[in-house]
Formats: structure tokens, C-alpha cells, sequence
């Protein structure tokens, strides 16, 4: 199972034998049931998440009450909670199960110091969030220039098969939809 992890995080950077094993120690192994909430608005959660099997999703509540999808993680998938915490360490988002899930995590902080230690993982960790940076960025233009059409072909270029995984109305929050409006965007491509 840590060779998975291994290559994921190979497939930014080669991370030396010795970065390696300093960083298997600090990896711990959690298994959370579908529609487990694992980290809530407001709570201190200071771990990276590598995921071994399962489907996450980040989301925020609205003022109203509404829960808004910001983005879905899958297998062999690292999660930085860490962009989402305020100054005070708080969470500012919730992270839940979406299917059973088998996870890997790991102590933000005890990350960090091995990120100061050896390079590779420092290297590992800019070209990470540089990614989550692009990503939130190709996200805001897609939902704020983009007709609803094009945010689900976006969708579906960005998460291959997912919509068959998950619930649709996950989906219709993460495109800024309506569920109904979304079946209809799905039944206009199957007639296609």
C-alpha cells in the first residue's frame, strides 16, 4: 500500500530513499464510512491526506445553509487541507466521505519540518500547491465566464466516470446548477 504513495509522490517529484523513509513513520491509516464528515468548519484538523481507496469531497455551507462543492478527490490523490485553514489553524471548509474510504494521513506540521529538511520534499510541496493554485484558478474562471454546458463538459474532462460514482446532486452544487438542470444537461448528451 506506501508504494502507491511513493509513486504519487514521485509523480512530482523523485523522493530520495532517505526523504522516504523519515516520511513512512509519520503516515497513519484511517478508514472513515461513506458520509462521514472527518473535518468541519471551524475545527483545528491538521493533516495532508494521501487517498488509498475512496472518493472525498470539500465543501462549504452557506449562509443560507446550502452546501457548495468545491472540489472531489479519488484514489491515489493527495488532499492539502491546508489551503483552507485560517491563521488560527481552523478549518474553513468540511471534508467528507463520499464512499468508504482508506486513507493515509499525515501531520501537517511534522510534514513541514521534513519539508525544510530535504529538498525533494520541499520541491514536492511547491509543485503541489502551485497545481491546487492552478486548478482553483481554472475552477473560479470556469464557473464565472462558462455556460452551465460547458461547466459539465469541465466537469467530466476533469473527473472521468465520476458522475456515476456519486450522487448528482454533489455534481449540480460543484457546477453552481440546479439538479434538475443538470439532468437535463445529462440527458441532452446522451441523445447527442
Amino acid at each position: 500500500m506506501l508504494n502507491n504513495i511513493k509513486k504519487c509522490f514521485d509523480n512530482y517529484v523523485k523522493i530520495s530513499s532517505n526523504s522516504w523513509e523519515e516520511l513512512k513513520p509519520i503516515l497513519v491509516k484511517k478508514e472513515y464510512k461513506k458520509n462521514t464528515i472527518f473535518c468541519k468548519e471551524n475545527q483545528r484538523y491538521n493533516n495532508e491526506i494521501y487517498i488509498e481507496s475512496g472518493i472525498i469531497r470539500n465543501f462549504y455551507s452557506s449562509f443560507t445553509g446550502d452546501e457548495i462543492n468545491i472540489n472531489f478527490y479519488q484514489e491515489n490523490e493527495f488532499v492539502s487541507p491546508w489551503m483552507y485553514r485560517n491563521i488560527e489553524g481552523r478549518s474553513t471548509l468540511n471534508i467528507e466521505a463520499l464512499t468508504d474510504l482508506l486513507i493515509y494521513e499525515f501531520n501537517a506540521l511534522n510534514f513541514y519540518e521534513l519539508m525544510r529538511k530535504y529538498n525533494d520534499l520541499e520541491c514536492f510541496g511547491r509543485l503541489f500547491v502551485e497545481e491546487q493554485l492552478r486548478e482553483k484558478t481554472n475552477r473560479e474562471i470556469f464557473i464565472l465566464t462558462k455556460s452551465a454546458e460547458e461547466r459539465f463538459n469541465y466537469f467530466t474532462k476533469k473527473y472521468p466516470g465520476l458522475e456515476n460514482k456519486i450522487a448528482h446532486y454533489h455534481i449540480a452544487s460543484y457546477l453552481g446548477i440546479s439538479p434538475i438542470s443538470l439532468s437535463r444537461l445529462r440527458n441532452k448528451r446522451v441523445k447527442k
